[in-house]
């Protein structure tokens, strides 16, 4: 969502700029940082200084190194601004044991921390017959803008699930943690997005939202 800066020239919100890698550690400090040495330190103006704190972070994202450029350079650099995302994303994956069922409550705790909707077959539908649970969980499907698949031990019913939403044209993003690449062909040759890092995983499918 970025940030907001209130001061007496008034409210002003800025944004966040898209990096091609996900990198948390440290980020928060990077703005923080940035912010508190242009603004307290050399008196720039807070909205300025947060607009430049935010281009930091993102250099600090896509380079993972430290100091991030000075302010004349980082105004110099193409970044894209992040729209907030809207729509409900699906979340696909097996929920059969307790491991499994740890990586969805996982899975949807983050995307509902990061403000979107989040359809979750095992908290919307629950366990029921099998022609009961697949036409609600498909119904839901339909419903979403974007899919979040946990592919995981390639669980039958997600692979499903994914090949559904790709005939349907919802964008997908898969985390695959351990499995072959042979296994993921299919997926992988019809376009959608494979990572085998959690939390990349959830911003892909946050920013597909947008698309």
């Amino acid at each position: 969502m970025g940030a907001r800066v209130i001061a007496r020239t008034g409210v002003h919100d800025i944004p966040l700029y898209k990096s091609n890698k996900v990198w948390k550690l440290g980020s928060g400090d990077v703005f923080s940082s940035t912010f508190a040495a242009l603004w307290a330190v050399q008196g720039m103006g807070a909205e300025d200084a947060a607009e430049l704190a935010s281009r930091s972070v993102a250099w600090y994202c896509e380079n993972r190194s430290l100091p991030p450029p000075d302010p004349r350079t980082l105004r110099m650099l193409s970044m894209e601004p992040l729209v907030p995302a809207t729509g409900k994303i699906y979340l696909a994956g097996p929920f059969f044991d307790l491991g499994q069922r740890w990586v969805v409550e996982e899975a949807r705790r983050a995307l509902l921390q990061a403000g979107v909707e989040v359809f979750s077959p095992i908290h919307e539908i629950g366990p029921g017959k099998a022609e009961e649970v697949a036409t609600a969980d498909l119904k839901g499907l339909e419903g979403c803008q974007a899919v979040f698949a946990i592919l995981n031990g390639m669980d039958p019913g997600t692979i499903f699930e994914v090949g559904y939403a790709k005939k349907l044209g919802i964008p997908v993003v898969a985390l695959a943690e351990n499995e072959r690449e042979e296994d993921l062909k299919m997926m992988a040759g019809s376009g959608m997005t494979i990572t085998d890092d959690f939390v990349t995983a959830i911003y892909r499918t946050i920013w597909s939202l947008g698309r």
